[in-house]
């Protein structure tokens, strides 16, 4: 019960993040078409506005999120007849749920410069350590195997922070390298 509770997490970030980027890819192929080639860092510069934007936005609106089910969670929990263990999974989940609410941002952003083939590689791990983690800690209690998901959202994150931050001064080479 309470893992289910807190992809409500995921799922508004995720909609709010949506909202935030779907006229992004128009903006960035106009402005492509009113600058010069020389001045293709401003587009760059763009994306890295926009990126930044859409992270802060996503760790107020997750932490907001995870405050109030922390608060108010573990009452609707008890009033559907839900246990201490539900409480523990919420707790635990809402924190990688607010992780992986920036993955997906990180997700969209690698998507749009065309590397789907590394971030494919990239969830297949990440479910390779969820599952790994999962069995581990579960013979401990079922509800400790939401530290393999907590760990898989923690190194989904991190990589994916990383590859960005490092092809961060080249992000409208590798979109515009696409089509040529």
């Amino acid at each position: 019960m309470g893992a289910d509770m807190s992809l409500t997490i995921v799922m508004l970030a995720g909609l709010v993040q949506y909202i935030m980027l779907l006229t992004l890819y128009e903006v960035m192929y106009n402005k492509s078409l009113m600058l010069p080639v020389t001045e293709i860092n401003r587009i760059n510069k763009f994306l890295i506005q926009r990126y930044k934007k859409t992270v802060v936005t996503s760790i107020i609106l997750t932490l907001t999120l995870s405050m109030i089910l922390y608060l108010i969670g573990p009452s609707i929990i008890y009033s559907f007849g839900g246990t201490q263990t539900s409480v523990f999974v919420l707790h635990y989940s809402c924190i990688a749920n607010s992780i992986m609410s920036i993955f997906i941002v990180n997700g969209q952003f690698i998507l749009l410069s065309g590397k789907s083939k590394q971030l494919a590689i990239l969830v297949v791990a990440a479910a390779v350590v969820n599952a790994a983690i999962g069995f581990k800690f579960a013979p401990m209690g079922f509800e400790n195997a939401v530290f393999g998901y907590l760990s898989a959202a923690i190194m989904l994150t991190g990589i994916s922070t990383a590859y960005l931050l490092k092809k961060r001064n080249n992000m409208v080479s590798l979109l515009f390298a696409r089509f040529s």
